[in-house]
């Protein structure tokens, strides 16, 4: 029974990602000696059915105010932005009128990297 549970999960779909957080922080960022107030923000955008949002828009408005800083998935939803230090609520959209449904908590922090996979599962039309 065993051996036929891990077959199924093998040939099945990949479920649809959940939202997930991995920070790596440590001082450095993976650069050694890092003395920068800025961080990286990386992840994939998801449409529904784990389609990738190729092209997705992503807005990352600082949490304090003031103007969101604009970013764009490449054609396999995959995206990547250096932002300075600080916390930013992250909302995507994509032309096949998805988007997220609330937007995303993100901390980023100096010389750090946070990985922030996003589900557009809001679609219209």
């Amino acid at each position: 029974m065993r051996w036929l549970w891990f077959v199924v999960v093998l040939g099945c779909a990949p479920e649809q990602p959940e939202p997930t957080v991995t920070t790596t922080s440590a001082g450095t960022g993976g650069q050694a000696g890092c003395t920068s107030d800025r961080g990286f923000v990386r992840g994939t955008a998801w449409l529904p059915e784990n389609l990738p949002a190729d092209g997705a828009r992503l807005s990352f408005a600082p949490a304090a105010g003031g103007t969101p800083i604009q970013a764009q998935a490449d054609a396999e939803g995959k995206y990547e932005i250096e932002l300075p230090a600080g916390d930013y609520q992250l909302e995507a959209n994509h032309d096949t009128q998805c988007s997220t449904t609330d937007p995303v908590a993100v901390e980023v922090t100096a010389c750090g990297s946070v990985e922030r996979d996003l589900l557009l599962d809001l679609c219209f039309g």
